[in-house]
């Protein structure tokens, strides 16, 4: 969470920042009281997940919102990374913001019909949301296909890319927190 929090900070994103920061504070909140007065498991498990993934949420907005798939795929190459990995971080990452439209669609025709969604019935409320959206990756995973094929990503040869990208020191900054903060986690100091 503070990898992902100073990458923010560090990036100038001060508005996501804060967002993140309130969404955090609202899961350990809801975490807390359900701990103290419920005991609930599903509920406890379900805002535990929600601060868990809350990082990967925050990096992911942060690359989506700052960098197009073009300058993704050949800043991963310069890496020297898997072609298979790159082909699915990116085709994911490209997704993101197709499925929060493909979202709002979706509530908005419920809305139209008459479904309402509730929080008294989270697995109903997540069925009207799911079975719609699953249907509409068939035609959008064609799509997304279509537009990896015509990038070059099925290529045998080694794709260039006219985005050259260099390491600077936030960069290097930024690798040597992570390293240490995950070390300090595996190390159990914290």
């Amino acid at each position: 969470m503070f990898f992902s929090l100073s990458l923010l900070l560090i990036t100038g994103n001060y508005k996501r920042l804060i967002k993140s920061l309130i969404y955090l504070f609202i899961f350990f909140a809801l975490y807390e009281l359900v701990l103290m007065y419920s005991k609930n498991a599903m509920f406890l498990s379900m805002f535990r997940m929600m601060m868990l993934f809350l990082p990967c949420i925050i990096l992911a907005s942060l690359l989506i919102s700052e960098y197009n798939s073009s300058e993704m795929l050949s800043a991963l190459q310069m890496v020297r990374l898997p072609k298979i990995f790159i082909i699915g971080l990116t085709v994911t990452l490209r997704y993101i913001p197709t499925f929060k439209k493909e979202f709002k669609i979706i509530k908005e025709a419920m809305r139209i019909r008459g479904v309402k969604f509730s929080v008294l019935h989270p697995l109903r409320s997540f069925e009207y949301l799911l079975v719609p959206q699953l249907y509409r990756c068939l035609t959008l995973s064609s799509e997304l296909t279509s537009a990896g094929l015509t990038k070059g990503m099925d290529a045998p040869y080694k794709r260039t890319s006219f985005y050259k990208r260099k390491f600077l020191i936030t960069d290097y900054i930024a690798i040597i927190t992570l390293i240490l903060g995950y070390s300090l986690i595996i190390g159990g100091v914290i």
